[in-house]
């Protein structure tokens, strides 16, 4: 068996026993023969989530031992700092049209401009960071959040290997889109439906950010799972709805994780 891997029965580990011990370590090394890939993938189809989730973990598993850690690094600091450097230059193209609407010289803007994006990517390019998508407060007040990680790289080509390569540039559109081809039967539907509600957030569609990650909360609670980063990312398209008692709600479920600081942090600019 590959080092530093263990089997483990069901959930996230070895599936639900279809291939023996024999046949994981000739999985794990790539020498499974051929009929028993196609029995095994078969199998996965018909819908038995512990085989589909083990065969997912595999292929990012081997996309890191053929790539490499630190290449997968490099390729997703890459594709971020694109995807700031993309929205940088909306965000001044936006500047740029206000400013002439108001007669301001033009020479000053465009040096001005120059100034900004030779800071922003020189900024970027040591630690590319998010650009602070924020909602807004009843008093008016914006909350800034943090965008999540793109999810693990996957090498099929399908619907979540292209969305997972839109959001890490920063092409939410175009994520949302491809995550909600992914379909159900896939052992990543349910990180699908997370990221393109997320994405739908990050563009200002709330209603359907709403759908998305009130399906992404379900299938994690199903699975055993508290969803509290669905939770987070839903209170957050409710609150840009003014659904502010629902958002009240979501927020307190969040005790533990990486978003449990700022669902408190929400709770108390909200207030009862």
């Amino acid at each position: 068996m590959a080092k530093g891997l263990q089997i483990i029965d069901g959930g996230r580990g070895a599936g639900c026993g279809f291939l023996s011990d024999a046949e994981i370590e000739a999985y794990f090394s790539g020498g499974l023969n051929a009929d028993r890939c196609a029995a095994f993938s078969a199998h996965q189809a018909e819908g038995c989530r512990p085989c589909s989730l083990f065969g997912a973990d595999m292929r990012v598993y081997r996309t890191l031992t053929e790539t490499g850690v630190l290449d997968v690094e490099r390729k997703d600091f890459e594709a971020l700092a694109d995807g700031q450097r993309a929205e940088l230059r909306r965000a001044v193209a936006r500047t740029a049209e206000a400013s002439r609407r108001r007669s301001f010289p033009t020479w000053l803007l465009s040096a001005a401009a120059m100034i900004a994006i030779a800071g922003f990517i020189s900024f970027q390019l040591l630690s590319p960071t998010d650009l602070g998508p924020a909602v807004t407060l009843p008093g008016g007040e914006s909350f800034t959040f943090e965008v999540p990680a793109a999810p693990p790289l996957v090498r099929d080509g399908g619907p979540y290997a292209r969305g997972r390569a839109a959001f890490a540039g920063g092409d939410y559109t175009t994520a949302a889109t491809a995550f909600e081809k992914v379909p159900g039967s896939d052992p990543m539907y349910a990180d699908a439906a997370f990221y393109a509600g997320v994405s739908h957030l990050l563009e200002h569609d709330d209603p359907a950010a709403v759908e998305r990650l009130t399906l992404a909360r379900e299938l994690a609670i199903a699975d055993g799972l508290a969803g509290d980063d669905a939770a987070y990312y839903l209170a957050l398209a409710q609150i840009e709805l003014g659904n502010h008692d629902q958002a009240r709600d979501l927020l307190k479920s969040i005790t533990r994780g990486a978003n449990a600081a700022g669902a408190a942090k929400l709770l108390e600019l909200l207030g009862p």
